[in-house]
């Protein structure tokens, strides 16, 4: 069973002959959201620890018939996409400034368990309400009382592309605890690798549930720019990460016109020359920038990356 707060789309594709279905797969909790906005606690726990720019990404309505347009393209011996005559690949440089995720501070999998840390049972009864849902080693995040921490866990499930968006597990509380100290991880590498992970499960076929739809959906109206319908998008201030202004021009919950890639799209694409955009991210600066916080012992460089000062005592 699904939670109501799960956003769930299901589409069919056509793929070496085999149907692959896949689920737009990202979860939308606004309440909590606007709750965490309206409490300086969270905000300040969030900006030190370098998740807030991500945090602040609003969701996207799915676009189902783009996100199997794109993972068509994917080739997955290669790694890289096929479009038309070129090769695009992408980068942690392409995550770091669609989603202001950091690129340094230590490494993180957000995939199955981590070494250390306490048991499951013992993170439910010390952070947990005790009507907490508990499913094969998951608890649901509602359940988690405090919100800055819950605020947490519910972002780096974000992150994860997670399958079941509603539940944290047990290496989600310890990076989430860690991040409380604060300690700034390498989320745009770890995202990056889950997301390479989910294109080619999906272009092999077979059921998948797809956590990344907007981002890839950003990535490719960044660097494709026939893919950036028209519309009321307005160019971006040059700390804001790109995804931002994707995701506010295809909002799930946007009062204006429903922006839609439909067969029209489709088959005007048809026609085009595709160009591939070198230097999308020209004018995005993040150096200085106090929402995106570096590891201890790290300052920005001259051109934007970092420097590490090497203390003794």
């Amino acid at each position: 069973m699904f939670s109501d707060h799960d956003y769930f789309l299901v589409i069919n594709m056509q793929v070496n002959s085999h149907t692959m279905v896949l689920e737009w797969r990202e979860r939308e909790h606004e309440d909590e959201n606007n709750a965490a906005e309206n409490h300086p606690a969270t905000l300040a726990a969030l900006r030190n620890c370098g998740l807030l720019k991500f945090f602040r990404i609003p969701g996207m309505r799915a676009q189902v018939r783009l996100l199997e347009h794109i993972v068509h393209m994917w080739d997955p011996d290669q790694q890289v996409f096929r479009v038309g005559m070129h090769t695009l690949s992408i980068d942690i440089e392409d995550i770091y400034f669609l989603t202001g995720l950091s690129r340094r501070g230590s490494h993180v999998t957000l995939t199955g368990p981590r070494r250390g840390g306490r048991k499951m049972s013992e993170y439910v009864r010390e952070h947990c309400v005790p009507e907490a849902e508990r499913r094969e080693g998951k608890v649901a995040i509602w359940g988690v009382r405090d919100i800055t921490l819950r605020t947490i866990l519910w972002t780096i499930a974000r992150m994860a592309g997670s399958a079941s968006p509603h539940m944290a597990l047990q290496s989600y509380f310890q990076y989430a605890l860690e991040c409380l100290e604060p300690r700034v991880f390498n989320w745009a590498d770890a995202v990056l690798r889950n997301l390479k992970k989910q294109l080619t499960k999906s272009r092999h076929g077979g059921f998948k549930q797809f956590g990344y739809g907007s981002l890839i959906v950003s990535f490719f109206c960044e660097r494709v720019p026939v893919y950036q319908l028209q519309g009321d998008w307005r160019f971006p201030v040059p700390r804001e990460p790109r995804m931002l202004r994707w995701c506010q021009f295809m909002a799930r919950h946007a009062a204006g016109p429903i922006v839609k890639y439909d067969d029209e799209f489709f088959d005007w694409l048809r026609n085009q020359v595709v160009m591939v955009e070198d230097y999308a991210y020209a004018g995005l600066d993040f150096r200085g920038d106090p929402d995106l916080a570096l590891p201890e012992g790290s300052q920005w460089g001259n051109i934007g990356k970092k420097v590490t000062i090497f203390l003794c005592f």
